[in-house]
């Protein structure tokens, strides 16, 4: 199934680079985000969320929507990483908001993706992904840190 509204892609740049840059940021992410479960195509979601309770792909289009996950469009298709689901009602963690609400000021979707993925010195070069069930408020303290360094 297709979803057609918000794209979190990786614009092009002037020089031509952004296919390059976006294809390392991706294989970056991939690797990322392994240890909390990795990266599913939006569309396979509702099958790896699947439960009596489960979402569907309308759920989860409604939340790419609203911000409510992190996500991102590469080569075609929506991204989202697993680490933000909970295990047991199959919904994005409640934890998740406030700190997407830190970050969205001042990153846009890709960015945010980048964020949770990679190594991060506020929270002692941890994975931010890695961390969001055991201290939120550390990895919401962070995101506020980065938000302020990013806007000045």
């Amino acid at each position: 199934m297709q979803m057609n509204f918000l794209k979190a892609s990786r614009p092009a740049p002037e020089s031509g680079n952004a296919t390059t840059d976006a294809d390392a940021d991706f294989m970056f992410m991939l690797d990322g985000y392994r240890a909390s479960g990795g990266i599913v195509r939006a569309d396979e979601m509702p099958s790896v969320l699947r439960s009596q309770h489960g979402a569907e792909i309308k759920d989860i289009a409604r939340w790419i929507a609203a911000r409510h996950v992190v996500y991102l469009y590469w080569a075609g298709n929506y991204w989202l990483p697993a680490f933000q689901f909970d295990r047991h009602d199959r919904q994005p963690k409640r934890e998740l908001r406030p700190i997407l609400a830190q970050l969205a000021p001042a990153f846009d979707e890709w960015d945010t993706a980048v964020w949770f993925s990679r190594p991060n010195p506020w929270l002692s070069g941890e994975v931010p992904a890695n961390l969001l069930s055991s201290h939120a408020t550390d990895v919401e303290e962070a995101a506020r840190a980065d938000r302020f360094a990013r806007r000045g």
